[in-house]
């Protein structure tokens, strides 16, 4: 068996991890699809160290397989509803991208 690169005890790879409780939540469970394919896509961006720098923008989304900004608005708009995201920058296009933060 070959040896791998890794230290003792750690992942060979990344992974992000969502409370149960919010999964279990009537609030998540309300939420549309989108916008809960939107957290997914938000995750995926989540290094440990950039939660708040999550940009949710369509250009940033479109490399994700969004396609349509209709779609990403309400999303983004229903998910900034919720209690499981903020705001913590606001955009002002073309020029800055808003940025969203984890609040679990």
């Amino acid at each position: 068996m070959a040896k791998g690169n890794h230290e003792k005890g750690a992942l060979p790879f990344q992974f992000v991890a969502m409370p149960k409780a919010i999964l279990m939540s009537l609030e998540w469970q309300n939420l549309p699809y989108a916008a809960k394919s939107l957290v997914m896509d938000l995750m995926a961006q989540y290094t440990g160290k950039n939660n708040g720098r999550l940009c949710p923008a369509f250009g940033v989304m479109e490399r994700c397989g969004w396609k349509s900004k209709t779609t990403l608005i309400n999303a983004k708009r229903a998910l900034l509803e919720s209690s499981f995201v903020v705001l913590t920058r606001k955009g002002h296009p073309p020029h800055t991208a808003e940025w969203i933060g984890f609040t679990y």
